[in-house]
């Protein structure tokens, strides 16, 4: 027998290093604080020109679509359907794509609950006002430890939700990877064209949505967890 005639294993798919992560974590926080300083405002007062059009009014119903909520509901909902359907089928092959079903379910929702504890964590902490402050008053300030969810715009928690689902979603099914991103930055965009948050806000709950994924499946994988 050849070389050529041996089979080889593919190798498992590459988790980005820690450092990779570090690295990219320091770049979108320096692009976040230049936003911050030269973009987030300017944007936010020119996009609010457009509050009344058709074009804000039907972002308005997209930006919906980045409720956590649905996510879940979505994900347990599979869940149970394939629980449903192995009990229809107790063959062993039925059993082993319920487990499947179950571990790329469950990867979701705890990548949408790990993200969305660390970005309601870092709103809080932040206490960025919401661009509506800004068209009321002309000024976006911050008011850090603030309990008032007008003040909790930094990251973007509908970003870190939709880029959450749509990552976990890209990995469970690898065709549906570029629809999947596409409407991912489609819904976080639609933050900022209604007015809910600042480009820099949408950026950190993306980003961060994403390295937790990354993490989440991480730890998966080296507990023998495949999703």
């Amino acid at each position: 027998m050849t070389a050529a005639d041996q089979s080889v294993p593919e190798p498992p798919p590459q988790t980005p290093s820690w450092r990779t992560l570090a690295l990219s974590g320091t770049a979108v926080l320096a692009l976040c604080l230049a936003l911050m300083a030269w973009i987030d405002v300017p944007l936010a007062l020119y996009v609010h020109t457009y509050d009344q059009t058709a074009f804000a009014r039907a972002f308005g119903k997209i930006t919906n679509l980045g409720n956590s909520i649905i996510w879940y509901a979505l994900a347990l909902g599979a869940m149970a359907w394939a629980l449903a359907s192995a009990r229809r089928n107790p063959s062993q092959q039925a059993q082993a794509c319920l487990r499947q079903r179950l571990r790329a379910w469950s990867f979701l929702i705890v990548t949408l609950a790990a993200s969305g504890l660390l970005i309601n964590g870092l709103k809080l902490v932040v206490g960025r006002a919401r661009p509506p402050a800004l068209f009321k008053t002309g000024t976006a300030n911050f008011y850090p430890l603030s309990d008032m969810t007008t003040s909790w715009s930094f990251p973007s928690g509908h970003s870190q939700s939709i880029w959450a689902a749509m990552t976990a979603l890209a990995w469970i099914y690898p065709g549906l990877r570029i629809p999947c991103l596409v409407f991912a930055a489609l819904v976080s965009a639609s933050r900022v064209i209604v007015g809910a948050h600042f480009l820099s806000d949408i950026i950190a709950g993306a980003f961060l949505a994403v390295a937790v994924a990354v993490a989440i499946r991480h730890a998966f994988e080296r507990s023998g967890i495949s999703v």
